[in-house]
């Protein structure tokens, strides 16, 4: 199926976890796509033994109804992304949608080093809400964040995470045994509570309205994503002005640019992921470029 596309060599195939990290090693591929139902040594403990000798991208091809804590423990064991088994087979829209996630993969850039890289420090009494937007390689990133936020964190946290349809729910319970702060999807006219963060659900925006009411919609995608991270902070923008903060992670494209660049003329503060950091460096490094004085 991958050898109809001009720009993807498979390069090897492992019938095992064992296996596959003997050719890593002879091969040394952009990319792996792996299974997690292996003989031998799964496909998660090999995600963990890839990352732990030679860090390279994995997708990891799980069956969508598999249970949540195995979607949730491919993105601990650290795989950039998680692609769904399709229900009806390998079609030609499920196989370019694949193409499409290795390719994504094959611009990150896993590493061996699990410090956080020093930030910038800010007066947290100036903000009155967190928005946070990321993609490729967000959930280790914000797994990172989070352990880092005491439990007496007096605002709430917005996040807009790009994954795959069907994986958000997974996302939010990982998220939630990364942090003792509670973790939930948001829901549609929920009032926001301090010290609780809200992850935007599969295909609508989340945006924030007066009195910190949650707002879900289907409108159209901006820049083919929904939910999109310049939604959420333009509206923190219009909602909490100069009490607005934004936070751009790890990914690629530019979503979160726009909404920062809003933030920053309401006065809020804007905060960027060093790109050397980032799995995925295009999204930090563009809101970057908008806000030259971000950190």
């Amino acid at each position: 199926m991958l050898l109809q596309f001009p720009d993807i060599l498979v390069v090897g195939e492992a019938r095992d976890g064992r296996e596959a990290l003997a050719l890593l090693t002879t091969l040394k591929p952009d990319v792996v796509t792996m299974d997690v139902l292996m003989p031998m040594v799964d496909g998660l403990e090999t995600v963990a033994k890839v990352m732990s000798t030679r860090p390279t991208p994995v997708v990891v091809v799980a069956d969508a109804s598999s249970a949540d804590d195995l979607r949730r423990d491919a993105m601990a064991a650290g795989a950039v992304g998680v692609f769904p088994k399709p229900h009806g087979g390998f079609t030609t829209e499920a196989c370019h949608r694949l193409a499409d996630a290795i390719r994504l993969a094959s611009h990150t850039r896993p590493s061996l080093q699990d410090d956080p890289a020093p930030c910038s420090k800010f007066d947290i009494k100036s903000i009155q809400v967190l928005g946070i937007v990321s993609s490729a390689g967000g959930p280790q990133t914000l797994s990172t964040f989070l352990q880092g936020i005491p439990t007496s964190l007096p605002i709430p946290i917005c996040l807009v995470q790009h994954t795959t349809i069907g994986f958000t729910e997974a996302l939010v319970q990982w998220l939630a045994s990364s942090t003792s702060l509670p973790v939930s999807l948001a829901k549609h006219g929920e009032r926001l509570q301090p010290g609780a963060i809200v992850v935007a659900p599969d295909d609508k925006h989340l945006e924030v309205g007066r009195g910190g009411v949650v707002q879900l919609n289907s409108e159209p995608p901006v820049g083919s994503l929904r939910p999109a991270g310049d939604r959420l902070l333009a509206s923190l923008a219009r909602t909490y002005k100069s009490g607005s903060a934004g936070l751009v992670c790890t990914g690629m494209g530019q979503d979160g640019s726009g909404g920062l660049e809003e933030i920053h003329k309401a006065g809020g503060i804007c905060l960027v992921q060093d790109p050397q950091s980032a799995v995925l460096d295009s999204m930090p490094k563009n809101a970057s470029r908008r806000i030259p004085t971000s950190h």
